[in-house]
C-alpha cells in the first residue's frame, strides 16, 4: 500500500509542476499594482482601492507628460523614499497629494518628475 501512494505521487508530482509552469502569469494593471503596494499585501483586482487608483491615475495622466507606467514608477519610488524617512502616509494619499498640487492642464503638459523631487525638497 506504502508502495503505491508513493508510486502515485511520484506520477502525479511532474504533471502537477509541468501544469503549475504553464499557467500565464496573471497581468496585473497599474492601479492593482499601486493598491497592492498602497495595503502592504495581495488584494484582488476588484478590491475599491483599485478603482481610487484607476481614478486618480486617469486624472495624473491628463496633466503629465509621462506615460501611466512610467506615472505608477515615479509614485511607488517616492513613496517609499518617503516612508524609509519615516513619513507616514499612505501611498494613495501620497499620489492624491501629487495631484492636487498639478493643476488642470492649461498649456503643454508636465513633467512628474519635477513636481515630485520639488514635493520630496530634493
Amino acid at each position: 500500500m506504502k508502495l503505491l501512494i508513493i508510486s502515485a505521487v511520484a506520477l502525479c508530482f511532474p504533471v502537477i509542476i509541468f501544469w503549475s509552469l504553464t499557467q500565464p502569469a496573471v497581468e496585473m494593471s497599474p492601479e492593482w499594482e499601486l493598491a497592492i503596494v498602497n495595503a502592504g499585501a495581495q488584494l484582488p483586482s476588484d478590491h475599491p482601492t483599485v478603482g481610487e487608483f484607476r481614478v486618480l491615475l486617469d486624472r495624473l495622466e491628463e496633466k503629465v507628460s509621462n506615460s501611466r507606467p512610467e506615472i505608477v514608477e515615479i509614485c511607488i519610488t517616492a513613496y517609499l523614499w518617503r516612508k524609509e524617512r519615516g513619513h507616514l502616509d499612505t501611498l494613495l494619499e501620497f499620489t492624491n497629494s501629487i495631484d492636487e498640487r498639478i493643476a488642470d492642464q492649461v498649456g503643454s503638459p508636465l513633467e512628474m518628475e519635477s513636481i515630485v523631487l520639488d514635493m520630496l525638497n530634493l
